[in-house]
């Protein structure tokens, strides 16, 4: 068999945009790809090695994703050939116009967002068309000193509201001098809370001008026809310009645009003792390729690894991961692939001699993020476009006002210059049109360096000049990001470009107005007719907290008062601390002297001298805290979920975190802190953002960070906890006036859940996606009817007891002290403490604690037990029935909210105890409400489908 010969007009799918089909032979149906298509016919790639012949009818073919009855009848095969890779190519036309023509326009509008072919009748280009062409255009020096300091703070839900924007604008006036007349008016005034993720401390919007210039006739695969292009931009002239590059090119004919790849960067750094580990490491993940493609790809629903690349340099390994993104620019998503994949290597290497393994870090600076470089411009950061058109000499001199021969006479100084100057690349202003449409789209501005770097390369030819152009490297996406808002969606909308499926077809659209800005630029340049201007920003910052070197033995003095007696001197001790969470990756976000350290303190007292062993907490603040938080979840790769989890952080209690467990050692009721570590002094100094606790060391006591595993939790020390957690809930049991107010606890508060309620179903679908073994349909199905009707819920909780509760109550924070004849409760870290239903802290415990294998007569027994100790020690009498309902209901809080934020985090973490764990609550909840009947409650928001 003969290859294929080329056919005229034929339009060419990218790889892994093909539409797919299915088609008869023989009675039987065989599936397929379209790769090519043209006015009359299709090619298909099959992997069926088929008896087939030319001249031979096909007798059905249907399109996999259109409608029930979309077929083609008696489809000719006109050529075929065998390729090397094992498949079948065929041509086949049809003959029937009146069916080609109806399936032209549904294949169109399905796969292309257009309903005419491109280079078809109607959407060529001449001069006498540039009218309706436009119709369809049309539809679619004082300064002021500012305190930084003194600026209004909101954190959280409250940091995009009305009153925290309105706040933010006073104070600004205030410090400036200058009204706020037209920066205050802005879309985004009554509704600030849709910005979360994009941008922080609002006080209004720089509204940039929006122009349109074109349109223009692109002539592609996704692209075809005449488009507007939305440019906002304060630069005179550029539309103009533009505009102009495209009444010359649509003249011409339209310009033709082909998308050849798709590939976004990752680069980590891998360090090892000596350059022999180094290389080795390179050779190890070459052999390991295949799972490590697997678990990087685990992190996403959508990014796909398409090759690693090793480059060994002394003792360290840069490597650069290569992914396709789909419809997103992609950044974030490949992080988060990139994290998941060195944290596996890590932990797989990190015992293997010859490699000498020592650390990583996630970017080594090869992937070329946001920066010009040799590697995005030679293989392609993003998505890689190319263009080309012919202009006829009469109508380039008519339009530009020069002869083709001044243009490339001119157009050869420039590219001296360019070599000389070493430019990466060779254009004259591709970066105007990206910062334009960039800004008006909600793409990332600053990938416009990257972006920008393409070949602009016009030639003479036959009786005019042929000008082509390619951009390797457009950093872009139709979904994510800005893209989301409602200006730039509506900008995106005026091109066909919004949303899934489009993210090719605005890199056509951007590739033909670089090369129809640059043709107008280029010749304006040769005419002495070019203007340009532009300017740059910077911020400074600063530095709070506590420094390490404020350790000394006077700091300690000012904690302790004079009742120990002199500290005389002090040494440091270790301490364990890989069970705190927080702990470790503030560790890694930061440098700042933070965390748990360990001291023993050489105290001079009347009776001689001591050692005094303490444990010094210095705390983060809340907002470092929450940006942890937000930096999990922008680290998922799912841009929605992480401006809703900024947005909506709030349900998580961290506001005020920093504050609510030194309050809390200073005013609570000494009755509840016989519970609690002895406190020798605290530091809370807003001033300098510095916060602090001087504790006991703990480390004699017993059952301290017993959460890997449920062995040490027997039915006495679980006893124990039990009776002594009763004891300390019947403090402030249904007391709520009598917790101190400089505490401000966390309340469960019905408006609070239902504004996040988006949050968590978002997080609920994120986390069955992720981890559907721990996360069962079943009980995805439960946690999302319970949070559709979440304030109803938490409103029945509201009317049950009520007490002071830890609310992180798990063997991570709290252990046994041993007393002459018995042990004792004592519990730390209380920064989420808050008035709820003591039923939470004791299923958290139990859900640490208990066996995998462990009954539900098990779990009744404790539950029995606590309930009979809190009836004891309150006084009161508890209905089964009401407290085992409350008791499910938390169970369901807990997972939808604390566990559903434990996932996420276990996503990159990889926690050891998060699958015993959770399955533990999972069990629960599913196993209590099959076995419940229809235990509707109280009444108020029961679902009696799932009992609740």
């Amino acid at each position: 068999m003969n290859r294929i010969q080329p056919k005229q007009n034929v339009h060419q799918f990218h790889r892994n945009r093909r539409p797919e089909l299915y088609f008869e032979h023989s009675g039987h149906y065989y599936e397929g790809t379209i790769s090519h298509y043209w006015n009359c016919g299709f090619r298909i790639v099959t992997r069926h090695l088929l008896p087939l012949r030319i001249g031979e009818i096909l007798p059905r073919f249907k399109l996999l994703s259109s409608e029930r009855d979309h077929f083609l009848h008696g489809l000719t095969i006109t050529a075929i050939v065998e390729d090397d890779e094992d498949v079948l190519i065929i041509d086949v036309a049809e003959c029937n116009s009146a069916a080609w023509e109806q399936f032209q326009q549904r294949f169109h509008r399905a796969f292309l967002g257009h309903s005419t072919l491109p280079g078809s009748e109607g959407s060529e280009g001449s001069e006498g068309s540039e009218a309706s062409a436009g119709s369809v255009g049309s539809a679619g020096s004082e300064s002021t000193s500012i305190s930084l300091a003194a600026m209004p703070s909101f954190i959280g839900r409250k940091h995009y509201t009305q009153e925290a924007t309105e706040a933010r604008q006073h104070w600004l006036e205030h410090a400036t001098g200058k009204k706020l007349s037209y920066v205050s008016r802005s879309i985004f005034h009554d509704n600030p809370s849709q910005l979360a993720g994009n941008i922080e401390n609002f006080v209004g919007a720089v509204q940039i001008p929006l122009g349109i210039a074109g349109p223009l006739l692109i002539k592609g695969t996704y692209a075809s026809g005449y488009s507007p292009i939305p440019i906002a931009t304060t630069e005179g002239a550029l539309i103009s310009s533009i505009s102009r590059g495209a009444k010359l090119c649509n003249a011409a004919g339209g310009i033709e645009v082909h998308v050849t790849r798709q590939t976004m960067v990752r680069a980590p750094v891998f360090f090892c003792g000596d350059m022999r580990g180094a290389i080795r490491l390179a050779e190890w993940m070459e052999d390991h390729y295949d799972v490590i493609k697997a678990k990087a790809q685990s992190a996403s629903s959508i990014a796909k690894l398409i090759s690693m690349k090793t480059y060994p340099f002394g003792d360290g390994l840069h490597v650069q991961f290569c992914y396709e993104t789909g419809d997103a620019a992609g950044q974030n998503m490949t992080t988060s692939c990139t994290y998941v994949a060195c944290e596996w290597i890590a932990d797989a290497v990190k015992d293997i001699p010859a490699i000498n393994y020592l650390s990583y870090m996630i970017e080594g600076n090869m992937a070329g993020d946001k920066k010009v470089n040799l590697r995005s411009f030679i293989e392609g950061r993003g998505i890689g476009v190319v263009a080309s058109i012919h202009i006829p000499e009469t109508l380039f001199r008519q339009t530009m006002r020069l002869s083709t021969e001044q243009y490339l006479h001119r157009w050869y100084a420039a590219e001296v210059g360019g070599l000389q100057t070493g430019m990466v690349g060779h254009n004259v202003n591709f970066a105007n049109v990206l910062a334009g449409i960039f800004t008006a789209t909600g793409q990332d501005i600053a990938c416009v360096h990257e972006s920008a770097c393409g070949i602009f390369k016009p030639r003479q030819e036959k009786d005019g000049i042929s000008i082509h152009a390619v951009l390797p490297s457009l950093v872009i996406g139709t979904v994510g990001g800005g893209t989301s808002l409602p200006t730039q969606r509506e900008c995106l909308d005026m091109m066909g470009c919004s949303g899934h499926g489009k993210a090719y077809k605005l890199a056509e659209i951007i590739a033909g107005a670089c090369l129809a800005l640059d043709i107008s630029t280029s010749a304006a340049i040769g005419s002495n007719e070019f203007v340009k201007a532009h300017e740059r920003l910077g911020r400074k910052s600063s530095q709070t907290g506590i420094n390490r070197s404020e350790i000394t033995s006077r700091f300690f003095q000012s904690l302790l008062g004079e009742q120990y007696g002199k500290v005389t001197s002090f040494d440091s001790i270790d301490l364990n601390t890989e069970s705190s969470v927080v702990t470790n990756m503030m560790k890694k976000q930061t440098s700042r002297f933070q965390g748990l350290h360990r001291y023993g303190l050489h105290l001079q007292r009347e009776t001689g001298p001591e050692t005094l062993p303490v444990v010094l907490k210095v705390k983060s603040d809340d907002r470092e805290m929450m940006d942890l938080g937000i930096g999990i979840a922008k680290l998922s790769g799912e841009d929605r979920l992480s401006g809703l989890f900024e947005s909506q952080l709030h349900i998580f209690g961290f506001e005020g975190a920093h504050l609510r467990e030194i309050a809390l050692y200073k005013h609570v009721s000494s009755s509840l802190l016989r519970y609690c570590p002895d406190i020798y002094g605290v530091i809370h100094n807003e001033d300098k953002e510095a916060y602090a606790i001087l504790m006991e060391d703990l480390s004699s006591c017993s059952h301290m960070n017993a959460i890997g595993t449920a062995a040490e939790w027997d039915e006495e020390h679980i006893g124990v906890v039990l009776n002594d957690l009763a004891a300390m809930h019947a403090v402030y049991l249904d007391q709520e006036d009598s917790i101190p107010a400089a505490i401000a606890v966390e309340r469960l508060d019905e408006a609070g859940y239902e504004d996040a309620a988006e949050l968590l179903l978002a997080l609920t679908d994120y986390n069955h996606e992720r981890f559907p073994a721990l996360m069962s349909k079943e009980l995805y199905g439960l946690i999302s009817e319970f949070i559709r009707d979440i304030a109803a819920h938490i409103g029945e909780m509201k009317q049950y007891h009520s007490t002071l509760t830890h609310n992180d109550f798990n063997p991570r924070n709290l252990a046994l002290r041993t007393l002459p004849d018995s042990k004792r409760l004592v519990v730390y870290d209380w920064e989420l403490a808050s008035y709820g239903n003591p039923q939470h802290d004791c299923l958290e415990f139990l859900i640490y604690t208990l066996p995998a294998d462990a009954t539900m007569q098990e779990w009744d027994h404790y539950l029995d037990g606590y309930r009979h100790s809190l009836e004891r020690e309150g006084g009161i009498t508890l209905d089964k029935q009401a407290f085992e309902r409350i008791t499910l209901l938390n169970a369901l809080e807990l997972a939808a909210v604390r566990f559903n934020l434990y996932l996420l985090a276990n996503n990159l973490l990889h926690l050891p105890y998060m699958e015993r764990v959770y399955l533990n609550l999972s069990r629960y909840i599913t196993e209590k409400l099959a076995n419940s009947g229809n235990c509707e409650g109280n009444g108020a928001g029961a679902v009696p489908e799932t009992n609740f």
